[in-house]
């Protein structure tokens, strides 16, 4: 049998408490899991229909995630010169494939007082193609690390479909039921997505894309063309609360890039935690 190493079980139980209790408080147990997972296979495997959304003003401001030292005067964001228009609300959010298929590098810090103490970051990497039992398959790096200290270290093999094919944890060959924990813990923007529930979901990427939603108070919402990856995007940031985050104010900012979408940076006040994407680059 494949082992599992123990840091890694202890740190795939935080993913889930902490991607959980972003939506609700209910305790975790063994068959909460199995619904988290569960609802990851099917929310990989199908697509929401669209609704229709106002498109508010546009702006432009600059992101932290520009590469100054890569960008010149003429890539300066102009929503003018953006050849495609804001998303429906539903569409283009990446799951784990399509991450996979569109980003080269990614770098997030986060806050999380109920599960670690200091800052954690995550880091992601291709690092190229290799062939898996006669398929290839993109080979991921990645490691999680609070305040510089300790790593836990991945490699996960990706196939065409997004599956993972083999992944080494620490050194070890890893156990294949822990598979799709691995896409939330490779890749921390997934998780807010992760739970069983297709209306919440639809409801949440409304709210996200400035929609009013009954049952959710929607704060503000800002929608903003700017480069990001060195890739023009609409950053759009909502403000909103919910009972499900205690009422409390939560902010989430995406980025729309006219064929998909990918979320950047979280704030819950009920739980004091952060999630921020210091950098990423594209394929």
């Amino acid at each position: 049998m494949k082992k599992t190493p123990k840091i890694l079980i202890t740190l795939a139980v935080l993913v889930l408490v902490v991607s959980f209790s972003i939506f609700c408080t209910i305790e975790i147990n063994p068959e909460t899991i199995g619904e988290l997972l569960g609802g990851l296979r099917e929310m990989e495997s199908t697509m929401q229909d669209s609704q229709s959304q106002e498109d508010p003003q546009q702006t432009t401001q600059e992101s932290p995630l520009r590469a100054p030292e890569e960008e010149t005067e003429a890539d300066a964001a102009d929503p003018e010169d953006w050849d495609y228009e804001p998303m429906e609300a539903e569409e283009g959010w990446v799951d784990f494939a399509a991450f996979v298929k569109r980003v080269e590098s990614a770098r997030w810090s986060g806050v999380s007082p109920d599960c670690h103490d200091g800052t954690s970051l995550t880091t992601y990497d291709l690092e190229g193609t290799e062939t898996i039992d006669g398929v290839s398959a993109d080979k991921i790096t990645g490691s999680f690390s609070v305040d510089h200290g300790d790593k836990t270290q991945w490699t996960l093999w990706v196939g065409p479909d997004g599956a993972i094919m083999q992944a080494v944890v620490n050194g070890e060959e890893a156990d294949p039921s822990f598979y799709e924990m691995y896409k939330l813990m490779a890749v921390p923007p997934l998780a807010p997505f992760a739970l069983p529930d297709p209306a919440f979901n639809r409801e949440f990427k409304q709210v996200l894309c400035g929609q009013n939603v009954p049952g959710w108070e929607l704060l503000s919402f800002e929608r903003n063309a700017d480069r990001v990856g060195g890739k023009n995007a609409y950053v759009c940031v909502a403000s909103f609360k919910h009972e499900s985050y205690a009422n409390q104010t939560a902010t989430f900012t995406h980025g729309d890039f006219g064929t998909f979408k990918i979320l950047l940076e979280t704030y819950l006040a009920y739980a004091s935690s952060t999630m921020k994407t210091d950098s990423i680059a594209f394929r």
